[in-house]
């Protein structure tokens, strides 16, 4: 699924026919080419930090890169925090915190308090099991809160709470309000409270804690407004081991930097990010389903992933949509999930996402080396009606799925030429649906529920009869029958040019990164020794 462009070459001399394979993989639109070496691409998936409300805001609030997860709160009642992320402009200790912008007004109905939090599930901290229990931990905070941040001290002090949330409802817990001084303000203060105390929630679970955050409220018998920023260090959760925050690199960083281990050996080592899914945060869209632009955050956060990318020298290939946005439409606390179909089958709506989302992200990024290809759409064929016995309710005709398709290849082969297209192909036994529409690399994936159909070790590449390379884009890490080693092994005999397993951070069945992470490490350890090109003399 990685993005390469390639090119099968006949070339005839005297007494002799001569098949040069020259593989060229697009990153940036520059090449990476086999010379002496074949070039494979090993990776894995990253389906989320947090499945498409990464990229830009929603109705939940900012979910982003640049966030490392923590999300100021939208909730009617609770919008005086409007805006969070890891800063460098202050520190407590080390170069980094968590930044808060507030806009609280005293005596106002939505913004006289604001909160913000993490949700655990999809920011699991590291080694660390979710839902956590908090029964008997602590939790602390350093604060740096600016002049005014007190109020009237003396008659009605502003204050600061902690608050945990349990289950998939988010019942809460409050820890006893805490008020602000005015000594407390221009320096760094500890907060801490005891995560039994308070009030909850009937139905809140204190053993199956899935969110932790902070509210900062103005008194109710003051008219005090805050606006200058607010910074967070090392926030704590006292459980056993602690949990903590510190905010001295994002999220993102830290995860490249633990795939760079594994797959820094390898010649194109690849991370297969989803960007738009199911619509939940990107682009920006009408209740009609026009497509008018991507918001403010979209590209800083997309920026973060490709400067992280970069430091840890990782190739990207952004998915765009994921078959999820053929669902029937689904409301999530405000975000519209899925429903989308109509920006694929209708004319005017396509070109309106073409336009106006896919053309400003690749023209902004032609040229970046770190993107390696682009993927279209993740398994569109469960969102086809002629393909499986079941597509997705809201299905679209194969010949409007791939007008579609041909319309993103064209558009990111205009918007900056030389650039690789891909289709995550949910089957091998689909690829030639996705045949003559201007992609640049094919891609299946392949679980072993597939193997009546599609026999394990796979036939070789040339069977397929394609007219440009082949990878294997998903295969399973768990529940599987095969180790990662006999899949990297069975893609490079048989012709394919690259494979990534699924996946890191997912929790599904099929998900076990730790029980891959060796045998990626290994193969991208041996692969420049093992496997070279046929030269034209062979």
């Amino acid at each position: 699924m990685p993005g390469f462009r390639s090119a099968l070459q006949v070339v005839t001399r005297p007494r002799r026919l001569v098949v040069i394979v020259t593989l060229l993989l697009a990153a940036s639109g520059g090449l990476l080419r086999a010379e002496g070496k074949r070039s494979f691409v090993a990776g894995v998936n990253y389906p989320w930090i947090a499945y498409g409300h990464d990229f830009g805001k929603n109705a939940w609030g900012h979910d982003g890169l640049i966030t490392s997860g923590w999300t100021y709160q939208t909730w009617f009642d609770s919008q005086g925090l409007v805006d969070t992320r890891v800063s460098t402009k202050k520190a407590r200790s080390g170069a980094g915190s968590l930044e808060i912008t507030p806009d609280l007004v005293g005596k106002h109905p939505t913004k006289s308090r604001g909160e913000v939090y993490i949700d655990l599930n999809n920011h699991r901290p590291p080694g660390t099991p979710v839902p956590i229990d908090v029964r008997h931990a602590t939790v602390s905070c350093w604060l740096y809160l600016p002049r005014g941040s007190a109020g009237d001290a003396r008659r009605a002090p502003n204050g600061v709470q902690f608050f945990f949330k349990s289950g998939k409802g988010f019942k809460s817990h409050y820890t006893v309000y805490q008020n602000i001084s005015g000594d407390q303000e221009e320096r760094w203060v500890r907060f801490t409270a005891d995560a039994s105390t308070g009030e909850s929630d009937a139905e809140y679970d204190p053993t199956k804690v899935v969110a932790v955050g902070l509210k900062i409220g103005i008194n109710s018998d003051s008219g005090a407004t805050l606006t200058a920023p607010i910074y967070v260090d090392d926030f704590v959760i006292g459980t056993t081991p602690p949990i903590t925050f510190d905010f001295e690199q994002l999220e993102i960083d830290r995860d490249f930097a633990i795939l760079q281990q594994a797959l820094g050996g390898c010649s194109t080592p690849a991370v297969r990010v989803f960007v738009f899914t199911d619509g939940r945060a990107s682009p920006e869209l009408t209740f009609s389903d026009q497509v008018t632009g991507l918001d403010e955050y979209f590209f800083q956060d997309f920026d973060a992933l490709l400067e992280s990318a970069a430091r840890h020298k990782l190739k990207i290939i952004p998915v765009l949509l994921d078959f999820h946005w053929f669902d029937a439409a689904k409301d999530e606390n405000g975000a519209q999930l899925g429903g989308r179909s109509n920006v694929i089958r209708n004319s005017v709506r396509r070109q309106s996402f073409l336009e106006n989302a896919l053309e400003p992200l690749v023209r902004r990024y032609c040229g970046n080396p770190a993107i390696l290809a682009w993927d279209v759409i993740n398994e569109p064929e469960w969102a086809t009606k002629e393909l499986p016995d079941k597509p997705t309710v809201d299905a679209v005709p194969l010949a409007e799925m791939q007008e579609f398709v041909r319309a993103v290849a064209s558009t990111i082969h205009s918007s900056c030429p030389g650039q690789t297209v891909t289709v995550g192909s949910a089957r091998r036994q689909w690829l030639q649906s996705w045949s003559g529409l201007g992609l640049d690399l094919y891609q299946f994936h392949w679980y072993d529920w597939m193997a009546a159909a599609e026999p394990f070790p796979w036939l070789p590449y040339a069977q397929l009869a394609l007219d440009k390379p082949a990878v294997v884009g998903e295969v399973a890490t768990a529940t599987t029958g095969h180790t990662t080693q006999d899949f990297l092994m069975s893609a490079a005999d048989s012709g394919y040019q690259g494979l990534l397993v699924w996946s890191y951070r997912a929790g599904d069945d099929r998900s076990d990164y730790a029980n891959a992470r060796s045998m990626l490490e290994s193969w991208c350890g041996a692969i420049p020794r093992r496997r070279s090109v046929r030269s034209s003399n062979d």
